[in-house]
């Protein structure tokens, strides 16, 4: 049993001293290996370094025409907003003056409009007087107040209606602001004449 436990001890101190060789075997070739991968490495040349400020100096070149081309696009395209806020102003100039003009023809358009019923009542009225005077001259005329009395009477009633009315328009024209166009028309139209009491 001793022998074979020395035997045992004699076997672990050889696999022991290959073990530390194998080691130092690998340990050898690695260091080996960093010193040859250090000699490998080329060290920089002159011309290594010339071929590098070549290849920078040409991209420094380029990036300053790259940038130049950019300004010049930055400054055309300045120019081309210039020119556009020129033609816009001058075009919302035309457009006020155009709209001044559609106003003022919307105006005069409404005036005539104003004009033209104004005479198309006046026209109505002025036949009806006609018509009126024909038949009193052929004596077919039958009046419809009798008297004087009646008459001023009928007078004084058309005159209050007509000044109702025009109070009526104006409160309606206070009350209703946006409506005063339509009520300044109506009271135009239909305000006293000269020839109503003619």
């Amino acid at each position: 049993m001793h022998v074979r436990y020395t035997q045992l001890m004699k076997q672990q101190d050889i696999m022991m001293r290959e073990m530390e060789q194998v080691v130092s075997r690998r340990e050898t070739i690695v260091t080996r290996g960093e010193a040859q991968s250090k000699l490998d490495r080329k060290t920089p040349t002159k011309g290594a370094f010339q071929k590098t400020l070549i290849n920078l100096d040409k991209k420094i070149k380029q990036t300053q025409k790259d940038a130049s081309s950019c300004d010049d696009d930055i400054r055309q395209l300045r120019e081309n907003q210039s020119e556009i806020n020129r033609n816009l102003e001058e075009k919302q100039i035309t457009v006020q003056q155009l709209q001044g003009t559609v106003d003022t023809l919307d105006g005069d358009c409404e005036r005539w409009e104003e004009v033209k019923m104004r005479n198309l009542n006046e026209l109505v009225s002025k036949q009806t007087k006609v018509k009126h005077l024909q038949s009193l001259k052929t004596a077919k005329y039958t009046p419809i107040c009798q008297t004087e009395d009646a008459l001023n009477t009928e007078l004084q009633r058309q005159e209050d209606r007509m000044h109702h009315m025009i109070n009526i328009l104006d409160r309606i024209s206070q009350d209703f602001p946006h409506a005063q166009q339509a009520v300044r028309r109506i009271a135009t139209i239909h305000g006293p004449q000269d020839d109503f009491a003619s």
